[in-house]
């Protein structure tokens, strides 16, 4: 919860603009974006870096730091 506070003050958003939705271990995680242009532009941004890190190596990297691995 630190670090997505942490992250979404440096952004200059504010933590009560989201609903923080518990899951368990092992369930897929859903991240959802408006249909307002912002919105795309927000869920073509968090592709395209996902895209990156996979190309890099980092994605796997920090997926093995946390005991897991890509699920695609």
């Amino acid at each position: 919860m630190a670090v997505f506070v942490w992250t979404v003050k440096g952004l200059g958003w504010s933590p009560s603009d989201f609903r923080i939705v518990h899951t368990h271990q092992n369930e897929p995680i859903y991240l959802a974006f408006s249909s307002t242009p912002e919105g795309v532009k927000y869920a073509k941004l968090f592709d395209d870096g996902v895209k990156k890190l996979r190309t890099s190596g980092v994605f796997g990297k920090l997926l093995k730091s946390y005991g897991m691995s890509d699920w695609k």
